[in-house]
Protein backbone atom coordinates (compact mmCIF):
# COMPACT_ATOMS: atom_id res chain seq x y z
CA UNK A 1 0.00 0.00 0.00
CA UNK A 2 1.34 3.43 -0.95
CA UNK A 3 2.39 5.93 1.97
CA UNK A 4 -1.19 8.16 2.77
CA UNK A 5 -0.75 11.97 2.25
CA UNK A 6 -2.88 13.37 5.14
CA UNK A 7 -3.62 17.13 5.50
CA UNK A 8 -4.07 18.14 9.10
CA UNK A 9 -5.85 21.01 10.11
CA UNK A 10 -5.43 23.01 13.48
CA UNK A 11 -6.37 26.61 14.49
CA UNK A 12 -3.46 26.51 16.73
CA UNK A 13 -0.12 24.72 15.98
CA UNK A 14 3.49 24.89 16.91
CA UNK A 15 5.41 27.12 17.65
CA UNK A 16 2.10 28.43 19.95
CA UNK A 17 2.30 26.47 22.89
CA UNK A 18 -0.15 24.48 25.73
CA UNK A 19 -1.30 21.69 25.72
CA UNK A 20 -4.64 22.12 23.44
CA UNK A 21 -1.75 22.17 20.71
CA UNK A 22 -0.05 18.57 21.87
CA UNK A 23 -2.76 16.88 20.26
CA UNK A 24 -2.12 18.09 16.52
CA UNK A 25 1.99 18.13 16.43
CA UNK A 26 1.78 14.20 17.95
CA UNK A 27 -0.31 13.06 14.96
CA UNK A 28 2.28 15.30 13.19
CA UNK A 29 5.09 13.38 14.48
CA UNK A 30 3.88 9.78 14.67
CA UNK A 31 1.85 9.12 11.67
CA UNK A 32 4.91 10.69 9.60
CA UNK A 33 7.03 8.04 11.67
CA UNK A 34 4.39 5.31 10.52
CA UNK A 35 5.38 6.75 6.59
CA UNK A 36 2.53 8.78 5.88
CA UNK A 37 3.15 12.32 4.03
CA UNK A 38 1.60 14.82 6.74
CA UNK A 39 0.83 18.42 5.55
CA UNK A 40 -0.33 20.77 7.97
CA UNK A 41 -2.54 23.89 7.35
CA UNK A 42 -2.74 26.75 10.44
CA UNK A 43 -3.81 30.14 10.86
CA UNK A 44 -0.95 32.64 10.01
CA UNK A 45 -1.83 35.28 13.09
CA UNK A 46 -2.04 33.59 16.77
CA UNK A 47 -1.61 36.64 18.14
CA UNK A 48 -2.59 36.61 21.76
CA UNK A 49 -1.20 33.17 22.74
CA UNK A 50 1.79 32.11 24.45
CA UNK A 51 4.75 30.74 22.42
CA UNK A 52 6.78 27.39 22.90
CA UNK A 53 9.52 27.46 20.28
CA UNK A 54 10.79 24.50 21.58
CA UNK A 55 7.84 21.95 19.84
CA UNK A 56 8.66 22.89 16.56
CA UNK A 57 12.24 21.05 16.62
CA UNK A 58 11.21 18.61 19.55
CA UNK A 59 7.62 17.49 17.44
CA UNK A 60 7.46 18.45 13.74
CA UNK A 61 9.58 16.44 10.95
CA UNK A 62 12.06 18.48 9.17
CA UNK A 63 9.69 17.37 5.87
CA UNK A 64 6.58 18.19 7.03
CA UNK A 65 4.93 20.89 4.72
CA UNK A 66 3.15 23.46 6.83
CA UNK A 67 0.97 26.24 5.03
CA UNK A 68 0.05 29.33 7.45
CA UNK A 69 -2.15 31.25 6.51
CA UNK A 70 -5.39 33.86 7.26
CA UNK A 71 -6.77 35.35 10.51
CA UNK A 72 -5.47 38.80 9.85
CA UNK A 73 -9.42 39.95 11.10
CA UNK A 74 -8.94 38.01 14.53
CA UNK A 75 -6.23 39.93 15.44
CA UNK A 76 -7.96 42.38 17.28
CA UNK A 77 -9.92 39.77 19.35
CA UNK A 78 -6.75 38.03 20.34
CA UNK A 79 -5.68 41.17 21.57
CA UNK A 80 -8.81 41.34 23.63
CA UNK A 81 -8.51 38.06 24.94
CA UNK A 82 -4.85 39.17 25.98
CA UNK A 83 -5.95 42.21 28.05
CA UNK A 84 -4.95 44.75 25.63
CA UNK A 85 -6.98 48.16 24.74
CA UNK A 86 -9.53 47.27 21.64
CA UNK A 87 -13.40 48.14 20.93
CA UNK A 88 -15.24 46.00 22.72
CA UNK A 89 -18.47 46.89 20.56
CA UNK A 90 -16.59 45.97 17.53
CA UNK A 91 -15.68 42.49 18.93
CA UNK A 92 -18.84 41.99 19.99
CA UNK A 93 -20.51 42.81 16.64
CA UNK A 94 -17.87 40.30 14.98
CA UNK A 95 -18.73 37.62 17.87
CA UNK A 96 -22.52 38.00 16.71
CA UNK A 97 -21.68 37.71 13.23
CA UNK A 98 -19.49 34.56 13.27
CA UNK A 99 -21.89 33.25 15.90
CA UNK A 100 -24.22 32.98 12.95
CA UNK A 101 -22.65 32.60 9.72
CA UNK A 102 -19.32 30.71 10.42
CA UNK A 103 -19.69 28.56 13.84
CA UNK A 104 -18.01 31.09 16.65
CA UNK A 105 -15.66 33.90 16.13
CA UNK A 106 -12.74 32.06 14.49
CA UNK A 107 -15.08 30.86 11.95
CA UNK A 108 -13.62 33.91 10.06
CA UNK A 109 -10.50 32.39 9.74
CA UNK A 110 -11.65 29.67 7.48
CA UNK A 111 -13.63 33.20 5.22
CA UNK A 112 -10.45 34.19 5.31
CA UNK A 113 -8.57 31.44 3.23
CA UNK A 114 -11.72 29.25 1.45
CA UNK A 115 -10.40 30.93 -1.72
CA UNK A 116 -6.72 29.07 -1.08
CA UNK A 117 -7.72 25.96 -0.31
CA UNK A 118 -8.56 24.47 -3.90
CA UNK A 119 -4.86 25.30 -4.69
CA UNK A 120 -3.89 23.41 -1.22
CA UNK A 121 -5.17 20.51 -2.21
CA UNK A 122 -3.81 20.29 -5.53
CA UNK A 123 -0.53 21.51 -3.45
CA UNK A 124 -1.13 18.60 -0.92
CA UNK A 125 -3.38 15.84 -3.03
CA UNK A 126 -4.50 14.66 0.50
CA UNK A 127 -5.93 11.13 0.37
CA UNK A 128 -7.76 12.32 3.92
CA UNK A 129 -8.15 15.25 6.23
CA UNK A 130 -8.18 15.79 9.74
CA UNK A 131 -9.71 18.86 11.60
CA UNK A 132 -9.63 19.38 15.07
CA UNK A 133 -11.23 21.27 17.56
CA UNK A 134 -11.39 23.67 19.28
CA UNK A 135 -12.21 26.12 17.95
CA UNK A 136 -14.93 23.95 16.34
CA UNK A 137 -15.29 26.35 13.15
CA UNK A 138 -12.13 24.29 11.77
CA UNK A 139 -14.46 21.45 10.51
CA UNK A 140 -15.29 23.95 8.27
CA UNK A 141 -12.68 23.14 6.54
CA UNK A 142 -13.31 19.22 6.70
CA UNK A 143 -16.61 20.08 5.73
CA UNK A 144 -15.60 22.52 2.18
CA UNK A 145 -12.73 19.83 1.33
CA UNK A 146 -15.08 17.08 1.75
CA UNK A 147 -18.04 17.99 -0.31
CA UNK A 148 -16.12 20.07 -2.89
CA UNK A 149 -13.20 17.46 -3.52
CA UNK A 150 -14.95 14.31 -1.78
CA UNK A 151 -11.50 13.45 0.29
CA UNK A 152 -12.17 11.62 3.48
CA UNK A 153 -12.66 13.55 6.13
CA UNK A 154 -11.83 12.54 10.35
CA UNK A 155 -13.60 15.20 12.82
CA UNK A 156 -11.53 14.76 15.62
CA UNK A 157 -13.26 17.27 18.97
CA UNK A 158 -11.31 17.43 21.81
CA UNK A 159 -13.66 19.12 23.67
CA UNK A 160 -17.85 18.77 23.28
CA UNK A 161 -19.46 21.03 20.98
CA UNK A 162 -22.88 21.27 22.28
CA UNK A 163 -22.10 20.86 26.41
CA UNK A 164 -20.35 23.35 27.98
CA UNK A 165 -18.25 23.20 31.22
CA UNK A 166 -17.91 26.85 31.91
CA UNK A 167 -20.85 27.21 33.87
CA UNK A 168 -22.28 29.90 32.25
CA UNK A 169 -26.01 30.72 31.11
CA UNK A 170 -25.35 33.78 29.49
CA UNK A 171 -27.05 34.85 25.99
CA UNK A 172 -23.57 34.19 24.38
CA UNK A 173 -23.97 30.69 25.66
CA UNK A 174 -27.31 30.30 24.64
CA UNK A 175 -26.35 31.83 20.93
CA UNK A 176 -23.43 29.75 21.03
CA UNK A 177 -25.19 26.41 21.88
CA UNK A 178 -27.61 26.77 19.53
CA UNK A 179 -24.96 27.22 16.98
CA UNK A 180 -22.90 24.29 17.33
CA UNK A 181 -26.26 22.18 17.93
CA UNK A 182 -26.92 23.30 13.87
CA UNK A 183 -23.34 22.62 13.06
CA UNK A 184 -22.69 19.42 14.54
CA UNK A 185 -25.24 18.24 12.94
CA UNK A 186 -24.62 19.12 9.34
CA UNK A 187 -20.97 18.03 10.42
CA UNK A 188 -21.68 15.07 11.78
CA UNK A 189 -24.05 13.58 8.43
CA UNK A 190 -21.00 15.05 6.13
CA UNK A 191 -17.60 13.73 7.92
CA UNK A 192 -16.69 9.76 7.22
CA UNK A 193 -15.38 9.44 11.01
CA UNK A 194 -15.81 11.36 14.18
CA UNK A 195 -13.05 11.15 17.07
CA UNK A 196 -13.53 12.66 20.42
CA UNK A 197 -10.77 12.60 23.84
CA UNK A 198 -13.29 10.58 25.37
CA UNK A 199 -16.06 7.84 25.36
CA UNK A 200 -18.86 9.72 26.94
CA UNK A 201 -18.46 12.44 24.25
CA UNK A 202 -18.52 9.86 21.41
CA UNK A 203 -22.03 8.71 23.33
CA UNK A 204 -23.44 11.34 23.64
CA UNK A 205 -22.87 12.70 20.18
CA UNK A 206 -24.10 9.37 18.52
CA UNK A 207 -27.51 9.68 20.67
CA UNK A 208 -27.76 13.19 19.25
CA UNK A 209 -27.24 11.71 16.15
CA UNK A 210 -29.21 8.41 15.37
CA UNK A 211 -29.14 9.12 11.46
CA UNK A 212 -25.66 8.49 11.93
CA UNK A 213 -24.05 4.84 11.98
CA UNK A 214 -22.09 3.85 14.78
CA UNK A 215 -19.51 2.96 13.44
CA UNK A 216 -18.58 6.29 12.39
CA UNK A 217 -17.86 7.33 16.40
CA UNK A 218 -14.54 6.80 17.99
CA UNK A 219 -12.43 7.56 20.75
CA UNK A 220 -9.00 8.20 20.63
CA UNK A 221 -7.29 9.63 23.72
CA UNK A 222 -4.57 11.83 24.06
CA UNK A 223 -1.81 9.91 25.70
CA UNK A 224 1.45 10.79 26.73
CA UNK A 225 5.05 11.26 24.76
CA UNK A 226 7.94 9.33 26.39
CA UNK A 227 9.88 11.29 24.46
CA UNK A 228 9.21 14.54 26.51
CA UNK A 229 10.71 12.84 29.75
CA UNK A 230 13.70 12.35 28.20
CA UNK A 231 15.66 15.14 30.38
CA UNK A 232 13.01 14.89 33.58
CA UNK A 233 14.07 13.64 36.36
CA UNK A 234 12.08 13.21 38.93
CA UNK A 235 13.13 14.39 42.44
CA UNK A 236 15.25 12.58 45.34
CA UNK A 237 13.32 13.27 48.73
CA UNK A 238 16.04 14.58 50.06
CA UNK A 239 16.03 17.29 47.32
CA UNK A 240 12.94 19.39 49.22
CA UNK A 241 12.99 18.04 52.81
CA UNK A 242 11.18 20.45 54.42
CA UNK A 243 8.25 21.07 52.39
CA UNK A 244 5.44 19.38 50.65
CA UNK A 245 5.31 20.94 47.23
CA UNK A 246 2.13 20.73 45.13
CA UNK A 247 2.07 21.92 41.55
CA UNK A 248 -0.91 23.13 38.89
CA UNK A 249 0.23 23.58 35.39
CA UNK A 250 -2.30 24.62 33.16
CA UNK A 251 -5.34 27.42 32.87
CA UNK A 252 -8.13 28.58 34.96
CA UNK A 253 -11.34 29.10 32.86
CA UNK A 254 -15.03 29.73 33.63
CA UNK A 255 -16.29 27.32 36.26
CA UNK A 256 -12.87 25.74 36.52
CA UNK A 257 -11.37 27.84 39.90
CA UNK A 258 -8.90 27.56 41.92
CA UNK A 259 -11.11 28.90 45.19
CA UNK A 260 -12.34 25.33 46.71
CA UNK A 261 -8.68 24.01 47.02
CA UNK A 262 -7.48 27.48 48.30
CA UNK A 263 -10.59 27.05 50.65
CA UNK A 264 -9.35 23.16 51.63
CA UNK A 265 -5.67 23.92 52.67
CA UNK A 266 -6.68 27.49 54.58
CA UNK A 267 -9.44 24.61 56.31
CA UNK A 268 -6.64 22.32 57.27
CA UNK A 269 -4.07 25.32 58.54
CA UNK A 270 -7.10 26.94 60.46
CA UNK A 271 -7.96 23.49 62.51
CA UNK A 272 -3.70 22.78 63.09
CA UNK A 273 -4.08 19.55 60.86
CA UNK A 274 -1.18 21.25 58.80
CA UNK A 275 1.87 23.30 59.74
CA UNK A 276 1.47 26.07 56.81
CA UNK A 277 5.04 26.59 56.76
CA UNK A 278 5.31 22.19 55.96
CA UNK A 279 3.26 23.61 52.03
CA UNK A 280 4.47 24.71 49.24
CA UNK A 281 2.20 25.65 46.13
CA UNK A 282 3.41 26.38 42.76
CA UNK A 283 0.80 27.35 39.96
CA UNK A 284 2.63 27.67 36.15
CA UNK A 285 0.24 29.19 33.80
CA UNK A 286 -0.83 32.89 33.06
CA UNK A 287 -3.67 33.88 34.93
CA UNK A 288 -5.86 37.34 34.90
CA UNK A 289 -5.60 39.31 38.26
CA UNK A 290 -9.01 37.61 39.30
CA UNK A 291 -7.53 33.98 39.45
CA UNK A 292 -4.28 35.73 41.37
CA UNK A 293 -6.26 37.08 43.51
CA UNK A 294 -7.90 33.76 44.45
CA UNK A 295 -4.77 31.73 44.65
CA UNK A 296 -3.17 34.74 46.64
CA UNK A 297 -6.01 34.10 49.25
CA UNK A 298 -4.11 30.94 51.05
CA UNK A 299 -2.70 31.61 54.18
CA UNK A 300 0.33 34.08 53.98
CA UNK A 301 2.35 31.16 56.00
CA UNK A 302 1.94 28.47 52.86
CA UNK A 303 5.09 29.29 50.42
CA UNK A 304 3.33 30.53 47.25
CA UNK A 305 5.43 30.61 43.42
CA UNK A 306 3.27 32.35 40.45
CA UNK A 307 5.96 32.14 37.89
CA UNK A 308 3.11 32.52 35.08
CA UNK A 309 3.75 30.82 31.83
CA UNK A 310 6.34 28.27 31.13
CA UNK A 311 7.56 25.81 28.01
CA UNK A 312 6.40 22.87 27.79
CA UNK A 313 9.60 20.87 29.09
CA UNK A 314 10.10 23.52 32.07
CA UNK A 315 6.64 22.66 33.46
CA UNK A 316 7.39 18.75 33.07
CA UNK A 317 10.78 19.32 34.67
CA UNK A 318 9.03 21.44 37.84
CA UNK A 319 6.36 18.97 38.27
CA UNK A 320 8.78 16.01 38.19
CA UNK A 321 10.20 18.05 41.37
CA UNK A 322 7.20 18.11 42.98
CA UNK A 323 5.48 16.08 45.44
CA UNK A 324 1.90 15.80 44.62
CA UNK A 325 0.19 17.12 40.99
CA UNK A 326 -3.28 19.22 40.92
CA UNK A 327 -5.84 18.33 38.57
CA UNK A 328 -8.67 20.74 38.97
CA UNK A 329 -12.05 20.16 36.79
CA UNK A 330 -15.02 22.29 36.58
CA UNK A 331 -17.15 22.24 39.94
CA UNK A 332 -20.35 21.75 37.99
CA UNK A 333 -21.42 18.26 38.23
CA UNK A 334 -23.04 18.28 34.75
CA UNK A 335 -23.05 16.13 31.57
CA UNK A 336 -20.72 18.19 30.35
CA UNK A 337 -18.35 18.06 33.13
CA UNK A 338 -18.68 14.17 32.99
CA UNK A 339 -17.67 14.14 28.84
CA UNK A 340 -14.24 16.02 30.09
CA UNK A 341 -10.61 13.85 29.74
CA UNK A 342 -7.92 16.63 30.38
CA UNK A 343 -4.88 15.78 28.09
CA UNK A 344 -2.76 16.77 31.91
CA UNK A 345 -3.86 13.67 33.24
CA UNK A 346 -1.76 11.89 30.98
CA UNK A 347 1.33 13.51 31.35
CA UNK A 348 0.82 12.41 34.97
CA UNK A 349 0.56 9.42 34.53
CA UNK A 350 4.43 9.25 32.84
CA UNK A 351 5.32 10.80 35.84
CA UNK A 352 3.90 8.47 38.12
CA UNK A 353 3.64 11.20 40.75
CA UNK A 354 1.14 10.98 43.20
CA UNK A 355 -2.00 12.86 41.60
CA UNK A 356 -4.96 15.05 43.48
CA UNK A 357 -7.42 15.95 41.06
CA UNK A 358 -10.62 17.43 41.85
CA UNK A 359 -13.25 16.01 39.48
CA UNK A 360 -16.98 14.39 39.16
CA UNK A 361 -17.56 10.77 38.93
CA UNK A 362 -16.68 10.10 34.79
CA UNK A 363 -13.88 8.64 32.76
CA UNK A 364 -11.36 11.41 34.23
CA UNK A 365 -12.09 9.78 37.86
CA UNK A 366 -12.17 6.29 36.44
CA UNK A 367 -9.02 6.66 34.70
CA UNK A 368 -7.00 8.19 37.72
CA UNK A 369 -8.20 5.27 39.27
CA UNK A 370 -7.65 2.25 37.16
CA UNK A 371 -4.62 3.63 36.40
CA UNK A 372 -3.59 4.03 40.55
CA UNK A 373 -1.75 7.54 40.54
CA UNK A 374 -3.48 9.15 42.82
CA UNK A 375 -6.98 10.54 44.97
CA UNK A 376 -9.58 12.58 43.22
CA UNK A 377 -12.53 14.25 44.69
CA UNK A 378 -15.21 16.43 43.52
CA UNK A 379 -14.44 19.75 42.72
CA UNK A 380 -17.21 21.89 44.44
CA UNK A 381 -16.55 19.57 48.21
CA UNK A 382 -14.22 21.50 50.72
CA UNK A 383 -14.31 18.72 52.80
CA UNK A 384 -13.86 15.83 50.86
CA UNK A 385 -10.75 17.96 48.96
CA UNK A 386 -9.42 18.41 52.51
CA UNK A 387 -9.94 14.96 53.51
CA UNK A 388 -7.96 14.26 50.40
CA UNK A 389 -5.17 16.38 51.05
CA UNK A 390 -4.47 15.99 54.57
CA UNK A 391 -4.22 12.03 54.08
CA UNK A 392 -1.17 12.87 51.84
CA UNK A 393 0.38 15.33 53.79
CA UNK A 394 0.14 12.59 56.80
CA UNK A 395 1.85 9.96 54.42
CA UNK A 396 4.72 12.90 53.89
CA UNK A 397 5.09 13.24 57.29
CA UNK A 398 5.14 10.38 58.34
CA UNK A 399 7.54 8.87 55.56
CA UNK A 400 9.24 11.56 54.02
CA UNK A 401 7.30 10.38 51.29
CA UNK A 402 4.34 9.83 49.04
CA UNK A 403 3.80 6.15 48.35
CA UNK A 404 1.02 5.53 45.03
CA UNK A 405 0.37 1.80 42.76
CA UNK A 406 0.30 2.72 39.44
CA UNK A 407 -1.07 0.23 37.15
CA UNK A 408 2.10 0.07 34.73
CA UNK A 409 0.04 -2.36 32.39
CA UNK A 410 -2.33 0.25 31.91
CA UNK A 411 -0.43 3.26 32.19
CA UNK A 412 1.23 1.34 29.12
CA UNK A 413 -2.01 1.33 26.47
CA UNK A 414 -1.92 5.75 26.57
CA UNK A 415 1.33 6.24 24.72
CA UNK A 416 1.22 8.82 22.19
CA UNK A 417 2.43 6.06 19.69
CA UNK A 418 -0.47 3.49 20.19
CA UNK A 419 -2.82 6.64 20.03
CA UNK A 420 -1.76 7.48 16.62
CA UNK A 421 -1.92 3.84 15.71
CA UNK A 422 -5.47 4.18 16.46
CA UNK A 423 -6.52 7.23 14.28
CA UNK A 424 -4.34 5.65 11.39
CA UNK A 425 -6.20 2.45 11.34
CA UNK A 426 -9.49 4.90 11.30
CA UNK A 427 -8.19 6.76 8.49
CA UNK A 428 -6.78 3.80 6.56
CA UNK A 429 -10.58 2.43 6.66
CA UNK A 430 -12.41 5.71 5.40
CA UNK A 431 -10.11 5.68 2.73
CA UNK A 432 -10.41 2.31 1.68
CA UNK A 433 -14.13 2.53 1.52
CA UNK A 434 -14.22 5.87 -0.08
CA UNK A 435 -12.31 3.90 -3.11
CA UNK A 436 -14.86 1.70 -3.29
CA UNK A 437 -17.81 3.37 -3.12
CA UNK A 438 -15.87 5.31 -5.90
Amino acid sequence: MKPLHILIVAYDFPPVGGIGVSRASKFTRYLTESGCHVSVLTNAHGLGHTYDHELMRRDIPENVRITRLGGERLTSFHHHKAGKKNSRARDWLLYCYNVAVNVDVYGEWYRSIKKHLSNIVQECAPDCVITTSPPHSTHLIGYHLSKQFNIPWVMDIRDSMVDSVDGKKNITQILTRRSFSCWENRFSQQADAIVTVSDPIATNMQQRHQFCDKSKFHTVFNGFDKSDFDTVVCHTENEHPAKLELCYAGTFLGNRQPDVFISAVNKLVADGSVNPEDIKLLFLGNYDKATKDAISQVNKEVELELPGFVPHAEALKRQARSHILLLITAKENSRAAAEVMTGKVFEMMALEKPVLALCHKGPLDDLIQKTGIGQTAPPDNHKKVADRLLAYYLQWKKQGRITIQANEPVISQYSRQRQTRKILTIIERIVEHKKQKN
